[in-house]
């Protein structure tokens, strides 16, 4: 049984050397194409964009390249811009993520820097998440106690441990209505952006909520 190829299927199978040599290039042109757009840094719901970019980019240079004309030169640039999707869309994925966790790093580095130089302020492996009461320092006990911290775990999710200035603070983010709170291990108390104030941190809009992102990297 003989199985014949149109023109533009062999055009095509021509082209898949062609198509691998193209597609880390035309990534890197794509991704910071589409970031010099944008005036926030690209997001992972940016990957639908960047992915139609690419496969266009690659299917137009080969279309035009092919010598075809009229309806073979579309058929051609479609069988190229699925080709790419249903073979490089793990590699697509797997490259975006990792240029955008790079871009992330790259930035809370920065922001790290200048609260470092600006208001010595350096929490660098003094964040930890709190998930269970056996991750509270027992000087807590006599603050707030073990079985409220339990209760405040299970109803609004994981805390945060901060060591600041010799002193343990418990950070946690309630949401909505109930806002953030942090307890001292000194039996202080915060509530919203007081923390913040106290740390001279507010005046440029930043939150303990940043820090615990800019510091732990919370998801």
């Amino acid at each position: 049984m003989k199985f014949i190829l149109s023109e533009t299927q062999l055009g095509l199978l021509r082209r898949f050397n062609e198509i691998d040599r193209l597609i880390k290039p035309t990534m890197d042109l794509a991704y910071e194409y589409l970031k010099s757009l944008q005036p926030y840094p690209l997001r992972i719901k940016d990957f639908d964009l960047f992915l139609h970019t690419v496969k266009i980019k690659i299917s137009n240079e080969l279309a035009n390249e092919s010598g075809f004309q009229g309806d073979e030169k579309i058929t051609l640039r479609n069988q190229i811009q699925r080709f790419i999707e249903s073979n490089y869309y793990p590699d697509m994925k797997s490259y975006f993520l990792s240029r955008l966790n790079n871009n992330i790093n790259e930035s809370e580095d920065k922001k790290k820097k200048f609260l470092k130089d600006k208001f010595g302020l350096d929490l660098t492996d003094k964040i930890k998440i709190v998930t269970s009461v056996y991750d509270v320092p027992m000087e807590f006990d006599d603050v707030i106690g073990p079985q409220a911290i339990k209760r405040y775990l299970n109803f609004f999710g994981p805390m945060y441990l901060i060591r600041y200035d010799g002193i343990d603070y418990l950070y946690q983010d309630r949401g909505g209505e109930y806002g953030e709170v942090i307890f001292g291990s000194d039996d202080s108390e915060y509530y919203d952006n007081e923390f913040a104030e106290k740390l001279g941190i507010d005046i440029l809009g930043f939150t303990i909520s940043d820090l615990v992102d800019i510091y732990f990297g919370k998801e």
